[in-house]
């Protein structure tokens, strides 16, 4: 049996070229969150009109969440669409832009165990996935390839993204078993995998851009020529023995004093005694 779908209203851009559809036309006018509460699909809906897209929700999707299995639960688990009911409440209006309506979309959907991924980028058509569902392993196969820079570019957003990231002076290995441990995998909360290429300078880096816009950072400020270091050790330490060498020539100065002043207080006390 066909599962209910339900599709969020979009506009129809035609595609002249195989390029991501959030690319073409941006929106201009700013994109208001209202105050108050909203349902999933009304959300969903508004977004996706503003940022030209289709986004497809599939009810058994959000009820695979903690959030839905509860709304369900307390629905009595009546109907196909019992899950869909999800809510979210904002206490103050948010006014933003396009990259800011996408990132804050992300991070709402995020709030409930869920995100979205395309399913043809290029047509502007995406759905919204469990992080918690069956499937949840679909989030890593179908993560979004970007380069390091346009992940910085935008540090925010929660779109699941791979990033093959090339180092010049780390070993991809090494850097890959000292990032794990930062970026342990959460077991209510799927997080960024890590490994390499295969080679020894290209790490992978696959998860929420905005936890591998973390990683990056973490992997460029540790990327630096090894002699650079080796070479302010190497002054530093020789700063060091010039200092130690400077304070042994004083104490060999002030040892000679005091043998001087020892010799004048020993014949101080010869004159006074008479001898």
């Amino acid at each position: 049996m066909l599962r209910s779908l339900v599709v969020a209203i979009a506009v129809a851009i035609p595609a002249f070229a195989q390029t991501p559809n959030t690319n073409s036309a941006p929106a201009t006018a700013p994109f208001v969150f209202e105050a108050g509460t909203v349902e999933l699909g009304a959300l969903v809906g508004r977004c996706a009109t503003y940022l030209q897209r289709n986004i497809v929700i599939d009810p058994i999707e959000v009820q695979s969440t903690p959030a839905g299995q509860g709304n369900a639960r307390g629905k009595g688990g009546q109907g196909a669409d019992a899950g869909t009911g999800l809510v979210f409440e904002l206490q103050l209006p948010v006014v933003t832009d396009r990259d800011g309506c996408e990132e804050l979309l992300y991070s709402l959907l995020w709030s409930k165990g869920l995100t979205m991924v395309a399913l043809d980028e290029a047509k502007g058509v995406y759905e919204v996935l469990s992080m918690h569902g069956q499937r949840a392993r679909e989030l890593w196969q179908r993560a979004a390839s970007r380069t390091a820079a346009e992940v910085l570019a935008r540090p925010r957003l929660r779109q699941w993204v791979l990033v093959a990231m090339n180092l010049k002076h780390l070993n991809a290995t090494i850097a890959t078993n000292a990032l794990r441990p930062f970026f342990a995998t959460n077991s209510q909360q799927p997080q960024l995998v890590i490994g390499n290429a295969g080679t020894s300078g290209t790490v992978l880096l696959c998860g929420p851009q905005d936890t591998v816009a973390s990683a990056i950072v973490v992997l460029q400020a540790a990327d630096v020529v090894q002699a650079d270091v080796n070479m302010e050790y190497q002054t530093r330490t020789e700063q060091l023995t010039k200092q130690m060498a400077e304070l042994a020539a004083r104490l060999e100065q002030l040892e000679l004093m005091r043998q001087r002043i020892a010799a004048l207080e020993t014949k101080v006390t010869e004159l006074s005694t008479g001898k």
